[in-house]
Order: C-alpha cells, then structure tokens, then sequence
C-alpha cells in the first residue's frame, strides 16, 4: 500500500487490531510522497481499554476520530451466502443489525493524505448521519 484511501473493519479480536493499529503507522511512516489514507472502524471497548485504540489515539498521523454510540447505528453481517442470515434490523434488512457496543471511527492519514482527503467537520457529520440505524435517524 503507497496511495490511495482505505477502509478498514478488523476482525474484533484484540490481538489482530492491535496489529493492525501498529502496521498502518509503519505504512503511513514509510509513505510521505503519496496520498496515503485510512479510516478504521474498531469496537468502543474501554473497559479495559483494548490496546488498538490506545495506539491510535497516540499516533502522529490519527486526524480526526468520534464514537458512534451503541444502540445507535447498525453493521451489515457478512453471512449473506447463508440462507437465513439473521433476524431482521429496523431498516428491514436481513443482513444488518443494531450495535450493542459503540463504535470508534480514526482517520489516519500521511500530510499528502490529509491534504487530498481532509475529514472535515461537515464530512464527519455526514458520516455520523449514515452511520445511524433508520430507527434513529
């Protein structure tokens, strides 16, 4: 990875996210002379505070970052090749369902990164919006 604007959704295991905190620091350390970006969705777990947020907080290249409360936004399940998915969401889908935790959202990102993909105040907002369950909105 040299350029470009990622998303990533780790697996919620602790270990694999505080690995994936720590790589894409050394990936945006490596790469000043692209546009380098990522904004990561990661659980609000706090009690203990997992070390992956903790990591991402400190880091010199974490932009912006906001927590999307529990009970009020909703993932999409990746178990659609199954023929019955799941109970369905307030949106109705078969393939979404509400969050019990909350969610953290970073957005790390190199100097050239930040200039071509600020996360902005009002992009943040936007995000925010999307993010909430249709029952919320």
């Amino acid at each position: 990875v040299r350029a470009g604007s990622y998303e990533t959704g780790p697996p919620y295991t602790e270990e694999v996210m505080e690995r994936m905190a720590l790589r894409l620091d050394i990936i945006l350390e490596n790469n000043s002379s692209r546009p380098l970006s990522f904004a990561v969705f990661v659980p609000e777990w706090l009690d203990p505070p997992t070390p992956c947020i903790l990591i991402m907080k400190a880091s010199k290249f974490l932009r912006a970052d906001f927590v999307s409360e529990g009970n009020q936004h909703e993932y999409i399940s990746g178990m659609q090749h199954l023929p019955n998915p799941g109970v369905r969401s307030s949106s109705g889908s078969n393939r979404a369902y509400l969050v019990p935790h909350g969610t953290h959202v970073f957005f790390l990102q190199n100097d050239l990164g930040n200039e071509k993909w600020k996360p902005t105040e009002e992009k943040l907002n936007k995000l925010k919006e999307a993010l909430k369950s249709k029952t919320n909105k």
